[in-house]
């Protein structure tokens, strides 16, 4: 009971001092299930909190920890993890990297070894906008250097070429999904060596793996990348994760 108390202390204290709700994610519904959470009434406030997720579109990290908390509880361990992986690409705090490395030690999982350059991809995802703006700005001045230049008949040189360069880098990021997604397998199923039900079986994978996922194929099928092999996975048997919910 009092390594219960320690871990639900040690996670509302990350929860309160770093990531405070913010003032769109402040309902009465959330308020609600807070209380119902902090009285130990973890399914009803359970269901307030999906609530706030799938219907209203409303979260926060607090809530993404909670949440975790909850299915860790209830020994879902596979969607603990995909709360607690939700909150890091969320928030970028690796505080909870520890927790989640202790789960997959604990039950045998894959998948969980973070990088430098995941975190770093995941930072370009979180500020997408903000990098593509300040890529266009550094452009921008260039830009019109060379109007500048070809308006007093002066040689452009090879000084177009830079410019080509930050168009290319915008056109690639505005039009392409650079950045890899990472999913968990939310149910034990075979990884196949093609996007068909016939396909060959290359090994069986159980709940809590997490995955790469480097693209769809079709409208029911993914593409991952698992022990470095590009294998196949229907759609159903993971989640995704991402920073705008389910």
């Amino acid at each position: 009971m009092q390594k219960l108390l320690l871990k639900l202390l040690t996670f509302l204290l990350i929860c309160y001092t770093h990531f405070p709700i913010t003032a769109h994610a402040q309902s009465y519904t959330l308020l609600r299930a807070d209380s119902l959470f902090d009285n130990g009434h973890l399914n009803e406030a359970k269901a307030l909190y999906l609530k706030e997720w799938n219907v209203d579109k409303r979260y926060s990290p607090r809530m993404l920890l909670k949440l975790g908390y909850i299915e860790e509880q209830a020994a879902d361990i596979p969607l603990a993890l995909y709360y607690y992986n939700q909150f890091l690409d969320l928030t970028h705090n690796t505080q909870i990297i520890p927790k989640m490395q202790e789960l997959s030690e604990q039950h045998h999982l894959k998948g969980y070894d973070f990088s430098d350059i995941e975190y770093f991809f995941s930072l370009y995802r979180r500020y997408y906008y903000p990098i593509i703006f300040t890529i266009l700005l550094i452009g921008l001045p260039y830009f019109i250097y060379l109007v500048v230049r070809a308006l007093q008949k002066k040689k452009w040189g090879s000084r177009p070429l830079g410019f080509l360069a930050i168009l290319g880098v915008v056109f690639l990021l505005n039009n392409y999904d650079v950045i890899p997604d990472r999913a968990i397998v939310m149910e034990q199923t075979c990884l196949m060596n093609a996007p068909a039900a016939g396909a060959e079986c290359i090994e069986n994978i159980s709940e809590g793996n997490r995955l790469t996922v480097l693209g769809s194929e079709g409208t029911i099928w993914y593409r991952v990348l698992w022990d470095n092999q590009t294998l196949y996975i229907r759609d159903k048997n993971i989640k995704i994760i991402r920073d705008s919910g389910q």
